[in-house]
């Protein structure tokens, strides 16, 4: 009889749970045919569609954040120091000394381009060199490219190597190469390396995108040294690279490709244009406030920087990357042009420092001061 009790409520506990699934479904059904479902239905798949790419768009941005600071092997390959040269003797001198004479374990091979110089006692120095170092390649333009013509054969001289760009009125100390070489292998998707100088727009000290004197009683070597003592492999993500010494990885160049010499032929904001291209493929680059090297300014182009500076936004404006909206027709639509124009001037630093100047220099900026004024009471 307990048995047969037992039996009788197991079935009712049974039945109960069926009756009550039995509701659930048909208010389920009844939730899926009203007419709030059916309208709402596709906002909910759509939110789940989102949800799953937000998902995987995390955790490859996870992936990634963990990877971009993980140092990478350097190239095997010497580094190509490129220099074109074009005039100022005073100055190439000081320039390629200073390049043959610094300590730095880095192997390279120093690139000497002269760009048809107006100067014979440039050309005759440069020829030279080359019985004078072994490290040295002295190649001559036979009819005048500019400098992106220029520094772009000395980038396609070989497909294994990093290169340097440094221009023919710039001055270098120390181990410079070895730690921009460090800096540009830091992390996995350095395109480009640029040092601290008195004279390079957004990497200019102490004074942003002004050319400042190096101060009394400090040279290149010890203010550069200074730098190295104070700020140790510090680097910072910038915009842009600057083409007075920019060090560029041969893995970006395969990927990005040369300078664009269609449009930025005889030069200035050829570099900026390169750094948008590479950042647009997800290429970083980096301003070291560990070394310093000291640019004169404005030897290569004389007095026609100040015009190339101000044309360098319409230049960039008429290039493939920025381009017009237009109409059916094909002319550019009403203010089109100012538009593009307003672009392509966001690439050149000195043009609008205010829109670089988002990188917090100042607290490394204000540790060399502070160094530069202790060391001048004594």
């Amino acid at each position: 009889m307990q048995m047969a009790d037992r039996l009788s409520d197991a079935e009712w506990v049974a039945r109960q749970a069926e009756s009550r699934r039995d509701e659930i479904a048909r208010h389920i059904d009844a939730i899926q045919n009203s007419t709030v479902f059916r309208l709402t239905r596709p906002l909910v798949k759509g939110k789940m569609v989102v949800d799953s790419l937000r998902e995987r768009v995390g955790r490859r941005e996870r992936a990634d954040a963990a990877n971009r600071n993980v140092p990478c092997v350097p190239s095997p390959a010497p580094v190509d120091v490129i220099v074109p040269v074009y005039r100022g003797l005073g100055d190439t001198r000081c320039c390629i000394e200073s390049v043959l004479s610094s300590p730095v374990r880095t192997a390279f091979r120093l690139v000497l381009i002269n760009d048809c110089s107006p100067e014979p006692e440039v050309s005759a120095y440069l020829r030279t060199l080359p019985t004078r170092d072994a490290r040295v390649l002295l190649l001559e333009n036979e009819q005048n490219l500019g400098f992106v013509g220029t520094v772009n054969r000395g980038m396609a001289l070989d497909g294994a190597r990093d290169v340097l760009l440094l221009n023919s009125d710039a001055e270098v100390a120390n181990d410079w190469l070895d730690r921009i070489r460090a800096a540009a292998y830091s992390a996995s998707r350095v395109s480009s390396v640029t040092p601290l100088s008195n004279n390079a727009t957004i990497c200019s000290y102490p004074k942003f995108c002004a050319d400042n004197e190096v101060p009394e009683g400090w040279t290149t070597a010890s203010l550069d040294q200074l730098c190295a003592q104070i700020n140790p492999e510090e680097r910072v993500d910038v915009p842009t690279g600057v083409g007075f010494c920019m060090y560029i990885r041969r893995d970006c160049l395969a990927d990005v490709g040369l300078f664009d010499v269609e449009n930025f032929g005889k030069g200035y904001g050829e570099e900026n244009d390169f750094c948008v291209r590479a950042a647009k493929r997800g290429w970083r680059h980096l301003l070291m406030l560990d070394t310093f090297v000291r640019h004169a300014g404005g030897v290569s182009f004389g007095e026609a920087k100040t015009p190339r500076e101000h044309s360098s936004g319409r230049l960039a404006g008429s290039a493939g990357h920025y381009p017009f909206p237009r109409r059916r027709d094909g002319a550019p639509r009403a203010g089109a042009r100012r538009s593009a124009r307003g672009q392509a001037q966001q690439l050149c630093p000195a043009a609008h420092a205010e829109r670089c100047h988002r990188v917090d220099l100042a607290p490394a900026w204000r540790s060399l001061q502070a160094c530069l004024q202790s060391a001048s009471r004594f």
